[in-house]
């Protein structure tokens, strides 16, 4: 998930998945690449979906409903 910190925007917006099966008490490393378009937001002044710069917050675990996901924070500039 990903959320623009400085918009007024959704609280955390799906950008990519990948579903694993796991046995109990299995483990596995997985590796997401940050696509551009995870960064794309509405532009107000231009009234189209932009990459904006900004800070960004990149929420990541098992779900969404999920208390403790894993953060990531990423400044655009």
């Amino acid at each position: 998930y990903v959320k623009k910190l400085d918009s007024e925007g959704p609280v955390k917006t799906l950008r990519s998945f990948k579903r694993v099966e796991l046995l109990p008490k299995e483990s596995q490393n997985l590796v997401f690449e940050l696509e551009p378009s995870f960064f794309q937001w509405y532009d107000g002044a231009t009234l189209r979906m932009n990459i904006l710069p900004g800070e960004y917050k990149i929420y990541y675990g098992t779900s969404s409903d999920d208390e403790n996901l894993q953060t990531l924070d990423v400044k655009l500039i």
